[in-house]
């Protein structure tokens, strides 16, 4: 499937929400719903290797917006919940290297990271960023939920 959509495979109708960002979010990114004072909101996932839904900020495409434009601290936040078996292009963490059949879990940031404890999903290709720069490769994923 093409590397510009967030969601690469849903079995059946998605599971759609949005929420107003916490802070900056990156559309790929493993997100939490938190409540602010009463004001349900949105953030990058902040517990590594902690339980998480998967639940993944996608693409503003309502705005005109694709894959790499991030949203602001504040704006509404489309997101999809997954389920078992289907696939999302999310952000595998700086230092990372992550091949075919790694299980992956939150590494505290909204990205993900090679995890044996908490996985939310499955690597469905191989990634190195373990020599991350701004030259390396997009640290972009393919992950089948599990």
């Amino acid at each position: 499937m093409a590397r510009n959509t967030i969601n690469q495979r849903t079995v059946g109708d998605e599971i759609k929400d949005e929420a107003i960002a916490a802070a900056i979010i990156a559309p790929g990114n493993l997100i939490e719903v938190v409540n602010n004072a009463g004001v349900i909101e949105v953030q990058n996932h902040s517990t590594s290797d902690g339980i998480a839904a998967p639940t993944v900020a996608v693409e503003d495409d309502l705005q005109g917006n694709d894959i790499n434009d991030n949203y602001a601290a504040a704006a509404r936040v489309q997101y999809l919940h997954f389920r078992a078996g289907e696939r999302a292009l999310m952000h595998l963490a700086n230092g990372e290297n992550a091949v075919i059949g790694d299980f992956l879990s939150s590494n505290g940031d909204g990205t993900l990271q090679v995890s044996t404890t908490l996985s939310i999903g499955i690597a469905k290709e191989n990634i190195d960023m373990s020599d991350s720069s701004g030259a390396d490769p997009d640290g972009t994923i393919i992950v089948e939920f599990i």
